[in-house]
């Protein structure tokens, strides 16, 4: 399972016009969509669709290619933005079958549209447990602890090869604790770097040296 706890944390980073809880212009999320990402200096993409929309939330589906694997992550929408009880809910790759069951979270991943300045600030947490059940390992269970804060440090011009966006520029930090059931958890630190722009949402993402750019996508 190496590289799991990373994954989980690329999953946060990255809603139907029903109601205006759903419809933010910077996390689009309309039935259908989706979006296509590149990691620079690797020939590898992965696409994030937008599944099971409702009034009240909607699913998104990270399907990668190197290797194959398909992660699930549920959203749900509130007046003050949207919120994601789990990091994931369920997943299968060429190893594992995964789930994740949350006990507790709180705050939201992504703010109300008018909330997007530079110098706005919010948080999220939450705790629970991941199973895998590995094909050669057997059955694994994990538990994590986690707190975010963002904070909109700017607002600047972004060339990605979908093309160039103006963007609000939000640094995520984060500290939690990661590691098998019954064990000592292993405490992790970590800064994610992250550009939305209106009407298209992430467009650009840094995390631990790797550069993940948008390349296409589909309203």
């Amino acid at each position: 399972m190496k590289g799991f706890g990373t994954l989980m944390l690329l999953l946060l980073v990255l809603a139907t016009p029903a109601q205006a809880a759903c419809d933010n212009p910077f996390f689009p999320a309309k039935a259908g969509s989706s979006k296509t990402f590149t990691i620079q200096g690797e020939a590898k993409t992965y696409t994030i669709r937008v599944t099971n929309a409702t009034a009240n939330g909607f699913t998104l589906r990270y399907e990668y290619t190197d290797p194959v694997r398909v992660l699930e992550s549920p959203y749900t929408c509130t007046p003050q933005g949207l919120t994601s009880p789990s990091l994931f809910s369920s997943g299968f790759g060429p190893d594992a079958n995964i789930t994740a069951q949350v006990k507790a979270s709180s705050g939201i991943v992504i703010p109300a549209e008018g909330r997007w300045r530079v110098g706005e600030t919010w948080t999220y947490a939450n705790e629970g447990t991941v199973t895998a059940n590995d094909k050669t390992q057997g059955q694994l269970v994990y538990t994590f602890k986690n707190e975010f804060t963002f904070q909109i440090v700017a607002r600047e011009q972004v060339k990605v090869p979908a093309g160039t966006f103006q963007a609000f520029k939000v640094v995520l930090t984060g500290k939690g604790e990661f590691g098998a059931k019954g064990v000592s958890r292993h405490p992790m630190t970590y800064t994610l770097t992250q550009w939305y722009a209106r009407g298209v949402g992430l467009v650009r993402q840094e995390f631990q040296n790797a550069v993940h750019e948008l390349t296409g996508y589909q309203p």
